[in-house]
């Protein structure tokens, strides 16, 4: 019925402007919490970021760092831009390795639901390592982008004999 003609590191890059969506979302959240929290009938009271608790700060900044850095990454990929995909990889390294820094930091308030996090964990390394996988994809990805030079078939590195198909021709 309908014909998507999209290729799949645009709908994967949809997927990820959502995510960016969503941490922006809880960036906003954060700060609307914090401004409506003072009074501002009072002629002394001013807004200001000085009067914010440091835990509220840092996850606002946390947030509209991690929303700006992958709404550039996957506007990068949908207007074709070859640095958008190394900027993305390294993104969800870092996300990984993020995570498993907070989980190990952190194991004495994991005992009541270790299950819970174990889940979580396996979920959070797999879209990491599917979509660093998804991101390195030859047959996908890597055409899509324009300056790409794709190599022969039948000449991959795994069915390489041991000497390089120019010898074989001399041979």
């Amino acid at each position: 019925m309908f014909k998507n003609q999209l290729h799949p590191i645009t709908i994967f890059s949809c997927f990820v402007l959502a995510i960016s969506f969503f941490s922006l979302s809880i960036a906003g959240q954060i700060m609307i919490d914090d401004v409506y929290r003072y009074d501002y009938s009072l002629e002394e009271t001013v807004f200001s970021f000085s009067n914010w608790s440091w835990e509220d700060f840092l996850g606002f900044c946390i947030f509209l760092s991690i929303g700006g850095f992958l709404m550039t990454a996957a506007l990068g990929l949908m207007f074709h831009k070859r640095w958008a995909r190394y900027l993305m990889q390294f993104g969800f390294i870092i996300a990984g390795i993020s995570w498993l820094v907070v989980l190990s930091s952190n194991t004495f308030r994991f005992s009541n639901a270790p299950i819970i996090f174990t889940g979580i964990t396996a979920a959070v390394l797999g879209l990491v390592v599917g979509a660093l996988l998804f991101l390195n994809n030859t047959q996908w990805v890597l055409p899509y982008f324009h300056s790409y030079s794709q190599e022969d078939a039948g000449y991959a590195i795994l069915d390489q004999e041991f000497t390089s198909p120019k010898d074989q021709h001399n041979a």
